[in-house]
């Protein structure tokens, strides 16, 4: 573990202990450390974990504003930090912005990138990762102890897909989007259900493809294309149904239309970014689309 820094980190994050009927909790002598963030970095346990901040605004009581840049809490590394494989809680009011333009990022912290031994707790909010939007605004927790696995399990295949084109987490569950060749086989989308088993939502198009996937306003959208399998050194897909058209996911294996980006087979990119969902061509002529709601 890194001997010199302890980071207590946060991204477009404001780390509050203020809340609705909110009490403050009475002190436990089992704590490591309890930062208050009431006008300093100071811990309020026994063991002198104090932070230093920096670039972090106090001026509201009892919390923490963070500018998303370069704000962050540095805690010096102790002995009463090195958690080595014992069991340990991390507890914290944090609130972001529904609306952003950027990333989120970390909450806590602790970790040597160049012996990669740590862990970091966080918000994932990838947007425009690959040709979609991976995840949006999901709790993150992961360990790292210096070990790569080169043994992949095998989850199973999403019907008879041949290309997984997207991959999104959306209301607790991961879905899959697929490209599948023969002539009557058009794109679905899957949900994993653990194992190896995959359940079947639906095909929204009758195109060849799921390209991408978002969530936006609570809702996953679903972008259908026509693939041209032969740029990928595959077999030219039988089914030459034009795609471009983008769907809502109702639940079940029902979906309801909500556009078409005219003049394009295929779209590449589907991404919620300060508000709005955004649509992206993946062929010539180039597109970039904006929705405006309805169908």
């Amino acid at each position: 573990m890194n001997p010199v820094l302890f980071l207590f980190t946060f991204t477009f994050i404001c780390l509050s202990v203020t809340c609705p009927g909110w009490a403050e909790p009475e002190y436990d002598p089992s704590l490591v450390g309890w930062w208050k963030l009431d006008g300093n970095a100071e811990d309020s346990t026994a063991n002198g974990n104090d932070g230093i901040a920096h670039g972090v605004d106090f001026s509201d009581p009892k919390s923490a504003e963070f500018d998303g840049l370069k704000s962050h809490i540095e805690i010096p590394d102790a002995d009463a930090l090195d958690f080595g494989s014992s069991d340990f809680t991390i507890s914290a009011w944090i609130r972001t912005e529904v609306v952003m333009g950027d990333l989120i990022g970390d909450i806590l912290s602790k970790y040597d990138p160049e012996a990669r031994k740590g862990f970091n707790l966080g918000v994932l909010d990838n947007a425009g990762v690959g040709a979609g939007q991976s995840n949006f605004r999901n709790l993150f927790f992961g360990t790292d102890d210096g070990q790569s696995d080169p043994q992949w399990i095998d989850r199973g295949r999403p019907g008879e897909a041949v290309f997984i084109m997207a991959l999104t987490d959306f209301d607790g569950a991961l879905y899959a989007g697929t490209y599948e060749s023969g002539k009557d086989k058009t794109g679905r989308v899957y949900r994993y259900d653990g194992d190896s088993n995959w359940v079947d939502c639906g095909n929204p198009d009758p195109a060849n493809s799921i390209s991408a996937m978002a969530v936006y306003n609570g809702d996953l959208y679903a972008a259908a294309s026509h693939y041209r399998a032969g740029g990928s050194s595959l077999e030219a897909s039988e089914n030459t149904t034009p795609g471009g058209r983008i769907y809502r996911y109702l639940g079940g294996a029902d979906w309801e239309l909500c556009g078409e980006l005219e003049g394009h087979e295929a779209i590449l990119g589907l991404v919620a970014y300060k508000g709005d969902l955004y649509a992206s061509s993946l062929y010539h002529p180039a597109g970039l689309y904006r929705y405006k709601g309805g169908a």
